[in-house]
């Protein structure tokens, strides 16, 4: 078992990375290693109910014992626990776990399993046997006692410095509201909260409240009326002897814009913009506007600004198309009979989009689309609302769609070149030059490569006839300085 276990922690160790190049203070440090071991010990402890329910389902710690017999002090249970530990760690706790296994086994003989001295895990192996950490209330080497005593640092309104570990000052931390070294005193807009003199609220630490929020800086209690001074926003009303009371500087002039609100908030204001309706407003909403904005009406049942109706020039007295007091020119029509302003339907005249698009009426107004790619003409978009059909495509059997026309099938082809071969494409066609042929000025030619060829073979044939012709002329020369 001790083999596996010695395995286990082996293949772990060999991921362990390094750790991100972060500068630790020295108290980080310290406070990192307590961390590490007393994630071990909450671990442990996990195990141990694990471990109890795995087994037999856990709940009364004397049942358990005696249930699970001699399991609940073994070794192998040990390795169980420990194992789990190794499995769910971070590499800095399973190393530190590794390095004192053998100490975790000695509390567990010595100390759990014999009941002996009843040591927690905590203070056997993390304050006494690595000693990386501190009880509770104490700091540093020697764990000795934080400022205002260990029961109680900093009297229970801070934290000391290195507090539990093996690091820090043991210094003061003292929380919002509290100054001193010992956290006894109120800080600047808070105010000491009195009790009552018994004996059970002497043994009580001081306790400090935040002054009023129209307080400046210090005050003697709750409330406006107990500031010693009024922060800007807030005046001192002496008279009703209620203290700091909120200026509203909404009551009067505005210091917003046309199209914005006054919003009055304690010690301040801020300007907010109206609602879309208006063309400004007293607050929030369209029922809030003074005067509607253009091309807006008041309505009757709701008070509220609301639109007129689109087809309207100015203005209205209602939402519905013949409240407006004169119709738009552009994409709208007077009806004479019903006093409506109408939708002119741009898309009756023939001249409204080119000859590849469709129209579209919209409210007022109309929309150009580009037709499908197979029509010339059409009515609306997709294939099958072609009218005409544009070249390379002609009207199916039915006279339902344009299909393509595969001119390549065609008897007469249109590729007149010997040397090319016809490739039909949707629409169109196109003529492609046959293997070892390119096209130049407009024609097939015959590849370079090719041609290449033929010379070199001209050029060697040349080359033995001036040999010979050259080893001829040699021998008449040699013929003639004999005779000589």
């Amino acid at each position: 078992m001790k083999y596996e276990k010695t395995i286990t922690f082996c293949v772990l160790l060999s991921f362990i990375l390094v750790l991100d190049a972060v500068d630790l203070t020295p108290l980080m440090k310290i406070t990192k290693k307590c961390d590490s071991c007393k994630k071990i010990v909450e671990k442990f402890y996990e195990g141990l109910k694990k471990t109890n329910k795995a087994n037999f389902g856990g709940g009364n710690t004397a049942w358990e014992e005696k249930s699970l017999g001699k399991f609940f002090f073994s070794e192998t249970r040990l390795y169980e626990i420990t194992d789990s530990i190794y499995q769910s760690s971070d590499s800095e706790t399973a190393s530190m776990l590794g390095e004192y296994e053998e100490d975790v086994e000695v509390w567990w003989k010595e100390h759990y399993s014999k009941k002996k001295d009843h040591i927690n895990l905590l203070e056997y192996i993390c304050i006494n046997k690595i000693k990386v950490c501190c009880p509770n209330g104490t700091f540093g080497e020697n764990c000795q006692p934080c400022v205002g005593g260990s029961e109680k640092p900093c009297n229970g309104n801070g934290k000391c410095e290195g507090d539990g570990t093996r690091g820090g000052s043991g210094d003061c931390e003292c929380k919002e509201g509290y100054l001193g070294n010992l956290c006894d005193t109120c800080a600047p807009k808070f105010y000491r909260v009195l009790k009552e003199d018994t004996e059970e609220n002497s043994q009580q630490p001081l306790e400090c409240k935040a002054c009023h929020e129209s307080c400046k800086d210090n005050c003697t209690g709750p409330g406006p009326n107990l500031c010693f001074r009024c922060k800007p926003g807030w005046n001192f009303d002496e008279e009703d002897g209620v203290g700091c009371v909120d200026i509203d500087e909404c009551a009067e002039d505005s210091p917003c814009k046309d199209d914005e609100y006054c919003n009055n908030k304690p010690g301040s204001h801020s300007c907010e913009k109206c609602h879309e309706h208006c063309k400004d407003c007293t607050g929030p909403g369209a029922i809030a506007c003074k005067q509607c904005a253009p091309l807006h009406f008041r309505d009757e049942n709701t008070l509220e600004c609301s639109p007129c109706h689109p087809g309207c020039a100015n203005s209205c007295t209602g939402k519905e198309a013949n409240k407006c007091d004169a119709c738009k020119e552009e994409g709208w029509k007077f009806n004479e009979e019903n006093k409506n302003c109408d939708d002119v339907d741009e898309c009756e005249k023939e001249s409204a989009c080119s000859e590849n698009e469709y129209c579209l009426n919209t409210f007022g107004s109309f929309a150009c689309h580009k037709c499908h790619k197979a029509c010339q003409k059409c009515s609306k978009d997709g294939i099958e609302n072609c009218l005409t059909c544009a070249s390379g495509y002609e009207k199916n059997e039915n006279d339902t769609t344009c299909q393509d026309i595969d001119e390549c099938s065609l008897e007469n082809g249109p590729c007149k070149d010997s040397n090319e071969d016809c490739l039909n494409t949707v629409g169109s066609f196109t003529c492609e030059c046959k293997k070892n042929f390119e096209r130049k000025d407009g024609k097939c030619l015959q590849k370079n490569s090719q041609k290449k060829k033929k010379r070199k073979t001209k050029k060697v044939k040349k080359v033995e006839v001036n040999k010979d012709n050259l080893a001829e002329e040699n021998l008449e020369s040699e013929k003639n300085k004999d005779e000589l």
